[in-house]
């Protein structure tokens, strides 16, 4: 997964920004319901927030991963408000890992990942509580990617972290660890900070860019690289905000301006891959107030307390307008505060404070649906259903082919690029099997015929496609798919594999690349399973696995990849993680691998590279990148592994398990299947069951991630 650029934001004379990350885990503290009406600022990012209530606590919540949430520790998540210490705060501004504030003394403090020096106190090592920086007394801070900026009591600009792009003013490319203040006699009042760029308003107004110049996001006309503040143009601001590889300000007019890219309409203008200069946002209203800009998205308010956003919706950070992936003009956000007096925005949420003081967010991971740590049934009856990375299908007990989840690359097959939170028909009956991985998905029709669809091994020589897509006759029983190749097993047992081949996962004895099936030689198979670059199959009542093995996954007690497949132990079952396996052998469970977050159940976090033993009696298990699920004999269901976003459907204060523990005390299940963060399984009456993360609605519950303003308790 790529590590998102930043987001910055500003409210009048104040500045915030965002976040994401990961670490050594610790178990999550208690957080406080808070009584609503009660907040006076508000920073997102990209994976946390952080607000400040009216009697000056400080609170966040979020990933802590790197200890952004200044708890004393890194946790998983903190899915409600915790209080950051005791202290008196005024001011918090949020970045990519990281977090600053200021207390009432007019100190800075600042703590989180500090990789590049951004947290200031002259060490490149991660604080977990806050850390002082230097006593002041400071009037604003901002935070970027890996740099920060602050404005003293005296209008002098200070900045500290990366200065890859002499985002620091400095005129170098130097870094620095601690406050270091930019030459000049400029008076500042406000600061933001982007990726790899700040902006600020100086005493007469004027706005000021430094930094990375790419898409035009200086403002100033060109395209070139300022290691100190350049003059955006002659204009007058009141505020100014830096986004991902944008810029916006709102002009002493009362005008809206923005500039830089505009591949999402984050500009707020159709038609317009970027601009070097201020352009009117559609409309060029009178009367707005406040802006804040998100890593593709942005949002203001306007002086009738309207709250108006535009750019990409993937998240649904622009609030309830439907399956919109993307709206390049600005739109008024329905429901939350009736009316808005700041907005801030992060890599992929929103948030803003009405009038009352309530607190209203919206976007990913906002709501209460985006992690679900306990099973929750999905509409409907169900024969069979796969979890993917970020979507999932089944197929119910008429027979119909449904999906669900992420559809940015047309995993759920409904002919659209949108996502579905809720079973989408794909095809009418009758279908048989469905598999589900990364990005696209497989299934054999009743008549043994193979389907595939999305973007990636597709077997039909294609890249992409929208909807199931005939790639093979048949007749098929079984079908897997890896992260980037699958493989089916016909009527016959002959076993035909394709896509990408690196590793050697396909078992053809090369290395080539396959764009459609390809048979691999002559054995008779049973059972098949891929996992992201090697695979794992059942022949005359052997396991053999092949492919990668830099982490064991092969299970033969080396880490020596193999080209073709190699006979590991005996067994009538197999699943595959994604540097992980399992495999039954009668009731007895054995797995081996990539071992981190105790996937493999044998109590402990070691790399496992010959088959380990699983305590119990066993009739199936799914395994995937960083947990393992399994019904026992007795139909009971174990789960175990990393459960940061409770896929292990245990209360998300633990982070972690190291050996099976059960969902749940009904003893009525009788398949499951893991996806890397969500987990759905089937019980005796046909019910579908499904926990996890909801970031993308993959857990099919039908309610949206993120339909619109929700209130922060």
């Amino acid at each position: 997964m790529s590590r998102l650029g930043w987001v910055g934001c500003v409210l009048a004379l104040a500045a915030c920004d965002r976040v994401l990350g990961l670490s050594q885990l610790q178990p999550f503290p208690d957080a406080q319901m808070l009584a609503p009406g009660t907040w006076a600022e508000v920073a997102v990012g990209g994976g946390h927030a952080c607000g400040i209530r009216l009697d000056g606590s400080l609170w966040c919540w979020g990933d802590g991963s790197s200890g952004q949430l200044g708890l004393g520790m890194a946790v998983a998540a903190a899915t409600a408000p915790t209080r950051v210490g005791s202290a008196t705060w005024t001011h918090v501004a949020t970045g990519l890992d990281t977090t600053c504030a200021i207390d009432a003394a007019g100190a800075l403090w600042c703590w989180g990942d500090n990789a590049a020096g951004e947290v200031g106190d002259g060490t490149m090592t991660n604080q977990f509580s806050p850390e002082r920086v230097a006593a002041g007394p400071w009037n604003a801070i901002a935070l970027g990617d890996q740099h920060a900026c602050a404005v003293d009591g005296g209008g002098r600009m200070w900045c500290w972290g990366d200065n890859t792009y002499g985002e620091l003013g400095q005129n170098n490319l130097t870094a620095y660890t601690m406050p270091t203040a930019i030459a000049g006699s400029t008076a500042w009042t406000a600061v933001v900070a982007g990726t790899n760029v700040s902006c600020a308003l100086a005493a007469d107004r004027t706005a000021w860019c430094w930094g990375d110049s790419s898409w035009g996001k200086l403002g100033n006309g060109t395209y070139m690289a300022s290691l100190v503040p350049a003059l955006v143009d002659s204009e007058q601001w009141t505020a100014i905000t830096a986004g991902g590889n944008h810029a916006c300000g709102v002009r002493t007019d009362g005008h809206l301006r923005c500039w830089g890219s505009n591949q999402n309409g984050e500009l707020g203008v159709e038609q317009m891959g970027e601009s070097v200069t201020p352009v009117a946002v559609a409309d060029d209203m009178l009367g707005w107030v406040a802006v804040a800009a998100g890593a593709q998205h942005t949002c203001a308010t306007s002086s009738d307390g309207a709250l108006s956003c535009w750019g990409s919706n993937s998240f649904g950070q622009l609030g309830d307008i439907g399956d919109t992936s993307y709206n390049p003009q600005p739109q008024h956000v329905s429901g939350g505060a009736a009316q808005w007096v700041r907005v801030t925005a992060g890599v992929a949420q929103t948030c803003g404070l009405g009038a009352d003081q309530n607190l209203w967010c919206f976007g990913h991971g906002t709501t209460s649906q985006a992690v679900v740590a306990t099973p929750s049934q999905v509409s409907g009856t169900w024969n069979a259903v796969s979890v993917g990375d970020l979507s999932a299908c089944g197929i119910s007990s008429d027979g119909a082919l449904s999906c669900w989840g992420y559809n940015g690359e047309g995993a759920v097959g409904d002919a659209t690029y949108t996502s579905r939170a809720a079973p989408t028909k794909i095809a009418d009956p009758p279908w048989t099997a469905v598999s589900v991985d990364y990005s696209f998905a497989c299934a054999i029709r009743g008549d043994g015929a193979l389907f595939c669809w999305g973007s990636g091994a597709i077997g039909d020589g294609s890249m992409i496609r929208l909807m199931p897509t005939q790639i093979a006759t048949g007749p098929f029983v079984s079908i897997t798919t890896g992260q980037e190749h699958a493989c089916a097993i016909a009527t016959t047992g002959q076993l035909s594999c394709w896509g990408m081949n690196y590793s050697g996962q396909l078992g053809t004895g090369d290395q080539i690349t396959y764009n459609m099936p390809t048979p691999i030689g002559a054995a008779s198979w049973s059972a098949i399973s891929g996992g992201t670059a090697h695979t794992c199959g059942v022949t005359s009542g052997m396991v053999a696995c092949w492919g990668d093995n830099s982490l064991g996954e092969l299970g033969d007690g080396t880490m020596v990849a193999s080209l073709v497949p190699k006979m590991i132990e005996p067994g009538t079952a197999v699943a595959t993680g994604s540097y992980d396996s399992c495999a039954l052998s009668g009731t007895a469970l054995t797995c081996w691998g990539y071992n981190v977050y105790g996937q493999i159940g044998n109590g402990t976090t070691d790399m496992t590279y010959s088959p380990s033993p699983v305590t119990g009696n066993w009739s199936e298990v799914s395994t995937t990148y960083m947990h393992t699920c399994a019904v026992r004999q007795d139909g009971s269901l174990y789960c175990w592994g990393y459960n940061g976003s409770g896929q292990v459907a245990q209360p998300t204060t633990t982070y972690e398990f190291s050996m099976p523990v059960q969902v749940g005390t009904s003893s009525n299940w009788v398949h499951v299947s893991a996806g890397t963060q969500s987990t759905c399984a089937i019980a005796q009456d046909s019910s579908l069951w499904c926990w996890g993360d909801n970031t993308y609605g993959e857990l099919g519950l039908g309610v949206p991630p993120s339909g619109g303003p929700v209130l922060v308790p």
